[in-house]
């Protein structure tokens, strides 16, 4: 996003300059009455809205730069971009059939997951809360309960073989394992839903890519003739032949066309990463990112013995 907004910086600034000539022009024109005053207007107000878009993308880029240095850990500031937009290196292409496990390494499927084994973990404990504390006694073969009254089946006598009825608190144990089952259930579908979500990122992700690949390669030819229309409109009004009415026509449709050039730019640069963090972490496999480790660190190795 930074870097858009400093090319629609640069894109302001050289149309306000280019439009700051016409007005010259235009202006010696009105007062050796060449043309009408409304022309004048006209280029009056066509700069005005280029020198407008100047301290826009100023206030963008001033307020991008704080909100990155306060993701980085220091005061605002400016931030070091390097090459500019156009300049970026496009990632290389997606190769076709990614494996789904590169999905398991995302944190929010790792999170659910483990929550899931946690809570089915849980039914287990529940289920072993069901049954008292006892001790065996090799005498009898009979389980006494950490109350002292003989427990079969659920039922409890004292030692005198009385019968007390059903132990309370079976009901209740058996309960809890009810909701932890019920738990289990909802922990289950909340992780085939992150799942679900996973593989939606991914193909949304994908068909940016796809899409905004195509749509960057069409605006670039639309301003590429949008420069060229405003050029030849700028001679046939030079020459008499068309109305000014023209060449505001073709400069606001260069100027269109160059800003959205530099916003689908940076949204197919962003696109890469949306698949980025979809993936959780790229789609180069540890084996490959261990070998271009090695080959940029005998690199280096070779460039400091080459220099010394």
């Amino acid at each position: 996003m930074l870097l858009d907004f400093k090319e629609r910086l640069k894109i302001s600034e050289q149309t306000l300059e280019s439009r700051d000539e016409s007005l010259l022009i235009m202006q010696r024109r009105f007062e050796e009455g060449v043309i009408p005053e409304i022309d004048l207007n006209q280029a009056q107000v066509q700069r005005e809205i280029a020198a407008a878009a100047v301290p826009a993308n100023e206030r963008f880029i001033y307020q991008t730069e704080n909100a990155l240095s306060i993701l980085l850990g220091r005061f605002p500031d400016s931030i070091k971009t390097g090459l500019d937009l156009y300049d970026q290196v496009i990632p290389p292409d997606v190769p076709t059939g990614l494996p789904s496990t590169l999905l398991e390494r995302r944190p929010d499927i790792l999170e659910s997951l483990y929550l899931l084994k946690s809570q089915n973990a849980l039914i287990g404990v529940a289920v072993a809360q069901r049954f008292p504390a006892i001790s065996l006694t090799g005498a009898l073969g009979a389980a006494i309960n950490d109350t002292g009254a003989l427990t079969i089946d659920g039922f409890a006598w004292s030692a005198g073989a009385g019968l007390l009825g059903p132990i309370f608190n079976f009901g209740k144990d058996k309960s809890r394992v009810e909701i932890e089952e019920a738990r289990t259930d909802q922990a289950l579908l909340s992780y085939e839903n992150v799942v679900l979500n996973a593989f939606r990122e991914v193909s949304d992700s994908l068909m940016e890519i796809q899409t905004y690949r195509v749509q960057v390669a069409a605006l670039k030819r639309q301003a590429k003739a949008a420069e060229n229309a405003n050029r030849l409109s700028k001679l046939r009004y030079d020459q008499g032949f068309s109305s000014y009415l023209e060449v505001l026509d073709s400069e606001r449709a260069q100027f269109d066309a160059e800003l959205a050039l530099s916003q689908a730019t940076q949204e197919y640069y962003n696109s890469y990463v949306r698949l980025y963090k979809a993936l959780g972490g790229g789609w180069i496999s540890s084996e490959e990112m261990t070998e271009s480790e090695n080959k940029e660190s005998e690199y280096n190795q070779d460039s400091q013995y080459n220099t010394k």
